[in-house]
């Protein structure tokens, strides 16, 4: 079972709060975060849904419990009775170098770290597929259904990152 660092359970969504049972399945050395605040140097802050330290990847997640089918473009997703929301591809894609930015700065060592190991996917725990969006090549490769999240994960660790982590 992967090691759960918070003390506030109480914060996450109904979504967050599901995927955190899952991801509980993870290997024993591996770690999850939920709902971690980044503070910036510019004081601004980035809540991130999940951080997981895998063996050789760390993973920045987010999840959107959003239900139903969804067609789009990069910057935006249309659900099936055509509401418009923000792609959030965009949004793990900035969290992802938040993270991999905020830890470059704080841990000596990791700037000379050749392959990149921060990976940020968004996870889907309400949806019924993954998205249509044939312009956008990131949706195939990182977004991910609840059912797939722990495959994916894993895979993905033994195939990417470093060693060094």
């Amino acid at each position: 079972m992967a090691k759960i660092l918070t003390s506030d359970l109480e914060s996450l969504t109904d979504g967050e709060k599901e995927a955190l049972e899952v991801l509980k399945n993870l290997p024993d050395n591996w770690y999850v975060v939920p709902n971690k605040i980044i503070v910036r140097p510019n004081a601004s802050t980035r809540e991130i849904d999940f951080i997981v330290i895998g063996e050789r990847n760390i993973f920045v997640i987010e999840e959107k419990s959003w239900a139903g089918t969804f067609t789009g473009n990069q910057t935006h997703w249309y659900t099936s009775t055509k509401s418009q929301r923000p792609s959030p591809l965009n949004q793990a894609d900035y969290n992802g170098k938040v993270v991999h930015g905020t830890l470059t700065e704080v841990i000596e060592g990791l700037q000379s770290i050749q392959e990149y190991f921060v990976h940020s996917l968004v996870l889907l725990t309400s949806a019924e597929s993954i998205p249509n969006i044939p312009d956008d090549p990131r949706v195939e490769k990182r977004v991910v259904l609840l059912p797939g999240l722990l495959s994916y994960l894993k895979s993905m660790d033994a195939n990417n990152g470093s060693p060094w982590l």
